[in-house]
């Protein structure tokens, strides 16, 4: 998160990073949650970033949870463009960044991840839910 999105490790102190094989998990600290740490357990908390096709994808919960807080990589784009980007899947957008996942944002409003691929090809990478939302049917 702070190389990609220049969101500083400190603010991650008062959690716990748990990693599956493809999934780092994100549980705020307590010492109820320390006295379980000898119990083998498969997961634990929200899931947060997700390795995937090789990029570290963050979750939908956690680009709107710390998106805010991105100083890198956060493209505010307009409605029109969201539309036509979670309708057709991807669009032609000229970023001037590395390949890799960006926050999207609406007026300030966080909704969620896009893969950037060089040199210009922006793949949406919304849940399935908010990409069926009606807010994006027409009429």
């Amino acid at each position: 998160m702070e190389e990609r999105f220049g969101i500083t490790k400190d603010i991650f102190n008062e959690y716990i990073l748990s990693a599956s094989s493809k999934t780092v998990y994100l549980i705020r600290k307590s010492e109820h949650i320390l006295r379980c740490s000898s119990i083998r357990i498969q997961n634990i908390g929200i899931p947060f970033i997700r390795d995937v096709a090789g990029y570290l994808k963050p979750t939908t919960w956690a680009v709107q949870k710390f998106g805010k807080l991105a100083k890198k990589n956060i493209f505010n784009i307009d409605y029109d463009l969201l539309h036509t980007l979670v309708t057709q899947g991807e669009i032609k957008y000229p970023i001037n960044t590395s390949s890799g996942y960006v926050i999207i944002a609406v007026e300030s409003n966080i909704w969620g991840c896009a893969l950037f691929l060089e040199p210009d090809r922006l793949l949406c990478r919304f849940p399935k839910a908010l990409k069926k939302a009606k807010i994006f049917e027409t009429s």
